[in-house]
């Protein structure tokens, strides 16, 4: 509101409305979300509202949002991006530096398995190791699709296939309330269905990514309306629906709450009780991390 001038609130909230291209252009600036390739606009709805396409012509890496831009600038490379914090204690804490090595490892370690821009990777993951794969994903150009962690076999099938997955990462087990959750036998199990239904699904641990011996990757070139993250409802009041959410609209949308409902920003920390099968855990991954905050 100062940088333009606006006095009240309500101001504000009116001219985000009737200027949504104004606004969304003063959100990227103000935030300072760095593309690869400026836009040309703002928006093209030219098909219809409901068929908007963002940030036209853009370019912009999810994963370089969140990592690069912090990890490179040394004011920022040695403070903590990520305390994970397991339910015996074992806490585990990445600088941004570090966490951007991390997930580039990992990115190199999925493209050895041969995942490509546009493939689908399904994460069933506790929420540390699963936002490293979240990003090393969005770094290589291809799709998460993540997976509520206490699914069993037969719900996590139907999102491997609907998605049209092609890798699923995970690991043996994670504590949720007190007990281990068997994930990898739940995985074996949904991909050994999936296989049924004509789907090959390449399941991998974890541990056997950060063991692979291989070059570190680089944020790929992504376009603004490429699709990074498939976000699926419960389930519970009919089939799964899945949400495509991409580069641009997701990294700029959630930057943009993670700093004006949380007033999040380099130095804070962010917490949030969830599993990355649901929306909050990409929501908390993307909006604390994008604003240089620490994600716990």
């Amino acid at each position: 509101m100062t940088a333009h001038g606006i006095e009240r609130y309500e101001d504000l909230v009116a001219r985000s409305i009737t200027e949504p291209d104004w606004f969304w252009d003063a959100v990227v600036s103000f935030l300072a979300l760095p593309f690869s390739r400026p836009y040309s606009r703002v928006r093209d709805d030219g098909r219809g509202t409901p068929w908007t396409t963002w940030f036209v012509d853009g370019e912009v890496n999810l994963s370089a949002v969140c990592l690069d831009r912090w990890a490179d600038d040394p004011a920022h490379a040695d403070r903590d991006a990520l305390v994970a914090v397991a339910e015996d204690g074992a806490t585990r804490v990445s600088t941004f530096a570090e966490l951007r090595d991390e997930v580039a490892h990992l990115a190199g370690a999925l493209h050895a398995r041969g995942v490509e821009r546009g493939d689908r990777v399904a994460i069933l993951l506790g929420l540390g190791d699963a936002v490293r794969v979240l990003l090393a994903v969005a770094r290589i150009g291809a799709v998460a699709v993540p997976v509520f962690t206490g699914f069993g076999a037969a719900a996590v099938q139907a999102r491997l296939v609907d998605a049209g997955c092609r890798l699923m990462v995970t690991a043996p087990t994670t504590a949720r309330r007190g007990r281990h959750l068997p994930l990898a036998s739940v995985a074996v199990e949904a991909a050994n269905a999936a296989a049924r239904d004509g789907l090959a699904v390449d399941v991998v641990d974890i541990e056997a990514l950060r063991a692979v011996d291989g070059p570190a990757l680089g944020p790929v070139t992504t376009a603004s309306e490429d699709p990074v993250l498939l976000a699926y409802t419960s389930g519970t009041t009919g089939r799964p629906k899945g949400a495509v959410h991409v580069h641009g609209g997701l990294t700029v949308k959630l930057a943009q709450e993670g700093a004006f409902q949380c007033d999040l920003k380099p130095g804070d920390r962010a917490c949030w009780l969830t599993d990355m099968g649901w929306i909050m855990g990409p929501w908390v991954t993307v909006a604390s991390l994008a604003n240089g905050a620490t994600l716990v």
